[in-house]
């Protein structure tokens, strides 16, 4: 297991759940996702899912903390499946935060794989409206897909999930929040995919993912597939229900979230 300020990250035991599931329901919807922009990504696991597509070309993964990435590799070795010897993959240890403001390249989707928000927590201005708007003017045309873990869709009355959900339909025309049990956070875990051309739910329904895996040439798989695919996009009934005490902020939801508010 691996512990940041007393928090846990990631385990060997389950951490195929956590990973699959951040990474291939966004390049699965993609319609051809060949430069991709990891912000965060820690001992490589994010970065080792994401050069399963063989249409990534190149994977560039942006982390602040090199040396916890070192300690990572050191006590958990194959973490990364070799993925930060792979040709495709380009490293960079600094401020995600900086490293957008500064950059002039563009990419078909950004990950956005960061630690908790919590106070004092130097991934904290990352969970940002302006933070957002930034990422936004990296992604390549109107394909462009920028996913965000998005914290417990449980613990603390799941204000931070919805937080994070309103903050991102400031800032993109569309929102898909999706979730997966992940047993070491013992949670329901949210997140979130943001975009011009997100597709609805309903779509997102039918879109052919066994054909898209095998176009992919995604193995090995141990948790996603279409099934995974279609359950993770069913938002739970407590989360879907109008100010109830379970959820009291059901607006906020349905006003961000479930008709995928376009702007003008």
């Amino acid at each position: 297991m691996v512990i940041l300020d007393e928090i846990p990250q990631a385990c060997e035991m389950d951490e195929f759940i956590l990973h699959e599931a951040m990474v291939h329901p966004t390049l699965c919807i993609h319609p051809n996702p060949q430069d991709v922009l990891i912000i965060g990504g820690g001992g490589g696991g994010t970065l080792r899912e994401v050069l399963k597509h063989n249409t990534v070309r190149r994977a560039v993964m942006v982390e602040i903390d090199e040396l916890a990435v070192h300690l990572w590799r050191d006590h958990i070795p194959g973490w990364d499946a070799g993925a930060f010897d792979d040709p495709r993959a380009e490293i960079h240890f600094e401020d995600g935060i900086n490293y957008i403001a500064s950059t002039q390249e563009k990419f078909d989707v950004v990950l956005l794989d960061l630690s908790d928000p919590f106070e004092g927590s130097p991934s904290q201005k990352l969970f940002t409206q302006d933070f957002y708007q930034d990422v936004k003017k990296v992604l390549k045309d109107e394909n462009g897909i920028v996913f965000l873990q998005a914290e417990s869709a449980v613990f603390g009355n799941h204000h931070d999930h919805l937080r994070i959900l309103a903050d991102l339909g400031e800032i993109f025309p569309r929102v898909q929040p999706y979730y997966a049990f992940i047993p070491m956070f013992e949670s329901l875990y949210g997140f979130a995919i943001a975009g011009e051309n997100i597709p609805t739910r309903e779509t997102l329904r039918t879109l052919p993912i066994e054909t898209i895996i095998a176009e992919h040439q995604l193995t090995p798989l141990r948790f996603f597939d279409r099934e995974t695919f279609v359950n993770a996009f069913s938002i739970p009934r407590y989360l879907r229900e109008k100010n109830t005490k379970t959820n009291p902020h059901g607006e906020l939801l349905n006003a961000y979230i479930s008709k995928s508010k376009v702007k003008k």
